[in-house]
């Protein structure tokens, strides 16, 4: 992209000459075409494909659904440091699940997966909300096309949450013979495969048939006790000064038995006072205990397990006739609990057990004790029941179209794509369920066959839908799991049927305003990197990111990062703005539950910036953001109703900054001002002092809105104030940035200091989204912003992290980036603040670099803001890593929403809902022009056009509807001043026309209402 450079070019670490090359920055603008892969480029992709806040569901690059994650478990990279960036995942999947299609014809026939493993040539395409996969290999006579989706309609949240993913398949005879072809679909019963280990329950696979829908459905339940008398033969209790009969290989396990915990283990939970303990005050030695064998009698087994959970290479295993048939591992800790195997179906047999540890690493030991036969399972397994255990719930695969389904199978035991097709199941009828052991896997699968002629083609469709009821609403910050909850989604749907069915009966309807959406914002002259990396970010709410708890009425949870950071944060939330303007109830319903609801403190207007955790802590950048916030939703409504019911809260919050941070009403903050970069920052702090402005502004608005219009005049008397002193101040004519002065104690003085910071003017980048005057003199602002591109753009990240080796990776060798914060002048080592947070400034992280890009485009410097954005692009290639997967700390980080910005930017667009104005000023492709937009009530596409010096704009609504009192609309250089005219469907209407500079103000009297399928048109000569 960039380059030749010479060696004195990274001098100053980052070169002023980007040298960006003329390929490259053509690309920039360039239509260009959709994201696809194909070949090893298909093994990083993981699209989410799920409802919002319905668990966390990828669609891969060759089209098979992984990582399945419906109980919101945490595993080993959901972690700070984000390693997906450098370390990114390929396929994996709790439970196997899949698709494949059977050929047949006169002379052939053959099965072929639907995945890359069955297919030579398989393409990706995103089109994400939805993307399409196509299928072709030379061996297979048909061509498959896979459309895959959620139901996902802007404005609509209810028809966006389905727990339902729609697999529709297209097959296509490429041969000059007939041939009968069938396709089916398989799935595991899932349910706790996680809680159930060792555990009695039993699995449940039931066929059903509704409206449309032929479905398997897979779940597990408990088995209740007979009331018998337990029976109990103790096999092993390890109470003796050695291990007897059994055979002991390694060091692991020692010479005996151990007689507790060994230096710093915190061992609970053993029986006597001799046990089975690898862990030697080290995880190294590696061993194996190998027990006398044995005849199963009794239908249990049950023990006492603690220690590490890598089933792979520590654990207890049952062998029988040379096959390991069970297995068990801890959880990573000692706390040693119940453990059961169900062996009923193997009574009579001869087996011998093997405790093995085989691992070295961290947790690498097992803990084992009180191997007991009996006849019933341990009773003290587990304190939580089955059906309350996050992973307890129902998944089903099925089929839409009442033509009656074929391959029906609820009692399959074999993986994969094994005996898919068989003829020879048995007849099963709606309602048949088929039950085995919960120690078993479970398996269910439908299809369909169709016989097709020489390019004859029919179209398939699959729903994959589930229901995992329960959840966590953590309370701690940490890796606590917090307490019991339930899953909103599942108390709109019975079982995971129910979901499905619901989309089968409503399949025209969802599928077409989801597929308009989808038409409407690709079908845009905007380049496609563009259109993609601006609403790729939004997927956030369709991983663990987001659950909605219905015990919390309703209340959206949300954390920064998948797993990762709690409480709806408000100083990372306050950077997202796509989430806003595509679903702008979920934002209302969260500044008046979170923000101004659980997070409130009402005697003195504080926000928790962490709503769900115990210890109260207030964020100024957070709790300034969030009044921005409110301003914002109250504009994506059509009248005064939610700014009035929460307006006094808003303005108390407003209050609390000002006497907490600014006594004397200077517009200066001083004290302990904790933010985003995880510390307080002490002194005059630039971009936070820049916020307060922003959010003083808001406030002032949203006063005189609701006649409070003394408020107001105060809130603006303190900016008036405090802009030009923070010039004074701040300013550094030399430097051409702003600058943090810190405070004057020994332990105030870390922050950017003399850097160059990257949000150094993000309140005048707020004031560009809710559409309000700046308040910095804008050559300060854009020379701000210059300095930003010159200092901290640079074109090979891997050179500057050579030298600022502190932080996480976010940008390695040979991408390019906007650093955090550089020192062009020379750095000032802090002696105060945490080591680790100084290294967010040495870091890239895509939520800050679009606030830049996008400010950068509304400011005028339309190419280096589209760079910014582009270099985005570039890391997230899908030969690198997930391209819709944006980390900061974890996966899918919310400040990546962002990036909506840089659209709303790019299309001038503004829009105040209870005002009824409408405004859009495109700072490209002037005279050809075309992008989605959306409004409180409705969504369509902007178009404009100017042809021999005159200028048309259009305003297609395509889903629900708008009004309007104004539309505002920038003239092109090119356009010639002259008598405008409005039409509706090409009916001329009524509407005042007013110039204002080089922008159309259309006043229509009485208000204009547009509903979907009209065009409102305006032309300018």
């Amino acid at each position: 992209m960039a380059g030749p450079f010479a060696a004195n070019d990274f001098d100053p670490i980052i070169p002023a000459d980007k040298k960006l090359s003329k390929d490259w920055i053509a690309s920039l603008y360039d239509r260009g075409n959709p994201l696809s892969a194909s070949g090893e480029d298909l093994r990083f992709i993981g699209m989410p494909i799920n409802g919002i806040c319905t668990g966390q569901v990828y669609l891969g690059g060759d089209g098979r659904l992984w990582y399945w994650n419906l109980d919101g478990h945490r595993d080993r990279k959901q972690i700070g440091a984000g390693p997906r960036f450098t370390d990114p995942d390929t396929f994996q999947s709790p439970m196997d699940q899949g698709f494949a299609i059977d050929v047949r014809s006169d002379d052939s026939a053959a099965t072929f997966t639907l995945d890359s493993n069955g297919f030579h040539d398989v393409v990706f395409t995103n089109r994400y909300p939805m993307a399409n996969v196509t299928y072709a290999d030379n061996a297979c006579p048909i061509k498959v096309e896979l459309d895959a989706y959620t139901p996902y309609i802007p404005l609509n949240r209810d028809d966006s949450s389905f727990p339902v993913i729609v697999m529709r398949y297209t097959l296509r005879n490429q041969s000059s013979s007939d041939q009968e072809v069938s396709i089916a679909g398989w799935i595991e019963n899932l349910s706790n495969f996680r809680s159930g280990k060792g555990r009695q329950g039993r699995r449940f696979n039931r066929f059903t048939e509704r409206d449309g829908l032929s479905a398997v459905e897979c779940w597990a339940g408990s088995i209740s006790d007979d009331g018998a008398e337990e029976q109990v033969d103790v096999f092993a209790d390890f109470e003796g000064g050695d291990y007897g009969d059994w055979k002991v290989e390694g060091d692991a396990f020692g010479d005996g038995p151990a007689t507790g915990p060994r230096t710093i283990q915190k061992l609970s939970g053993f029986d006597g006072k001799g046990l089975v303990n690898s862990w030697t005050g080290s995880d190294k030695p590696q061993g194996k205990l190998t027990s006398p064998v044995f005849t199963i009698q009794k239908p249990f087994i049950n023990f006492l397990i603690g220690g590490g959970n890598n089933t792979k290479s520590l654990g207890m295993h049952l062998w029988v006739d040379g096959r390991k048939v069970r297995s068990a591992s801890g959880n990573r800790s000692d706390a040693m609990t119940w453990a059961s195997w169900d062996v009923k179906e193997l009574a009579g047999k001869t087996a011998h057990l093997e405790i093995v540890d085989a691992s070295s690493s961290g947790w690498g030991h097992i803990d084992i004790d009180q191997i007991v036969f009996s006849t019933k399972p341990a009773s003290g397994n587990s304190d939580t029941p089955l059906e309350r255990a996050t992973d307890f719930g129902s998944i089903a695969l099925g089929l839409l179209g009442n033509e009656p389904a074929e391959f029906v199978d609820i009692q399959r035991s074999a993986t994969g794509s094994t005996d898919l097709f068989s003829r020879t199941h048995s007849k099963v009828v709606d309602g048949d369920t088929f039950q085995r052991p919960l120690s078993d896997r479970a398996f269910a699968s439908l299809g369909r066959t169709t016989k097709l002629g020489p390019g004859e083609n029919a179209v398939v469709t699959f729903t994959l839908s589930w229901r995992f009821p329960n959840a966590n609403y953590v309370t701690k910050f940490g890796r606590s799991p917090g307490d019991h909850d339930i899953n909103d989604y599942s108390t709109r749907w019975p079982t995971s049927v129910d979901s499905a069915a619901n989309v089968a009966v409503r399949q025209a309807e969802l599928t077409d305003a989801s597929q308009t959406w989808t038409d409407t914002w690709y079908d845009s002259t905007l380049p496609y990197w563009f259109l993609e990396r601006t609403l790729i970010p939004l997927n956030c709410m369709q991983t663990q990111v987001a659950e909605r708890l219905a015990l919390q009425d309703g209340m959206y949870n949300l954390d920064e990062g998948v797993n990762c950071c709690p409480g709806n944060c408000t100083h990372v939330w306050q950077y997202a703005q796509g989430l806003a303007r595509i679903f702008p109830v979920i934002e209302r319903e969260c500044r008046d539950k979170v923000e101004y609801g659980k997070g409130f403190r009402a005697s003195d207007g504080a926000i928790n910036f962490r709503h769900s955790i115990g210890e109260f802590r207030d964020a100024i950048d957070g709790q300034c953001g969030t009044i921005l916030r409110v301003l914002r939703e109250s504009q994506m409504t059509t009248d005064d109703r939610f700014l009035e019911s929460i307006w006094d809260r808003t303005r108390q919050s407003m209050e609390h900054v000002i006497r907490k941070w600014d006594k004397d009403e200077n517009g200066l903050l001083s004290g302990a001002q904790h933010n985003t970069l995880d510390e307080p920052w002490f002194g005059q702090v630039h971009w936070l002092i820049n916020l307060y402005h922003a959010a003083l502004k808001a406030s002032a608005s949203m006063a005189r809105q609701m006649n409070q219009p003394a408020v107001a005049d105060r809130y603006e008397r303190i900016v008036a104030n405090g802009a030009p002193a923070m010039v004074d101040m701040l300013w550094n004519e030399d430097f051409g940035y702003f600058i943090h002065n810190p405070g004057p104690g020994d332990d105030e003085k870390h922050g950017s200091v003399n850097g160059c910071h990257i949000d150094q003017v993000l309140g005048e980048f707020w004031l560009r989204n809710v559409g309000l005057d700046p308040v910095l003199p804008q050559d300060k602002t854009r020379r701000a912003l210059e300095s930003l591109w010159t200092y901290n753009f640079s074109p090979n990240v891997g050179d500057y992290r050579k030298v600022m080796t502190a932080g996480r990776w976010y940008a390695v060798e040979g991408n390019a980036g906007l650093i955090m914060c550089s020192f062009p002048h020379g750095k000032i080592e802090a002696k105060s603040g945490k080591k680790n947070y100084a290294g967010y400034l040495n870091e890239c992280m895509t939520g800050f670099e679009w606030q830049v890009a996008a400010h950068m485009i509304w400011e005028g410097m339309l190419e280096k803001g589209l760079a910014i954005g582009k270099a985005i692009y570039d890391r997230y290639q899908p030969k690198d890593r997930n391209p819709y997967n944006e980390i900061e700390c974890s996966d899918h980080y919310a400040r990546a929403m962002s990036s909506y910005s840089a659209f709303m930017a790019v299309c001038g667009y503004q829009y105040d809902g209870p005002a009824g104005r409408l405004a859009f000023g495109p700072k490209m492709q002037h005279d050809n022009f075309r992008a989605a937009f959306t409004t409180a009530e409705g969504w369509g596409r902007f178009t404009q056009t100017v042809q021999d010096a005159r200028q048309e704009n259009g305003i297609e609504l395509r889903y629900g509807k708008l009004r309007l009192q104004k539309l505002a609309l920038d003239r092109t250089p090119e356009t010639k001043p002259g008598q405008a005219t409005a039409t509706l469907d090409g009916r001329k209407i009524p509407a005042v026309f007013k110039a204002d500079g080089t922008r159309l103000v259309a006043t229509f009297p009485g208000g204009l209402n547009i509903t979907s399928g009209q065009t409102l048109r305006v032309k300018h000569a």
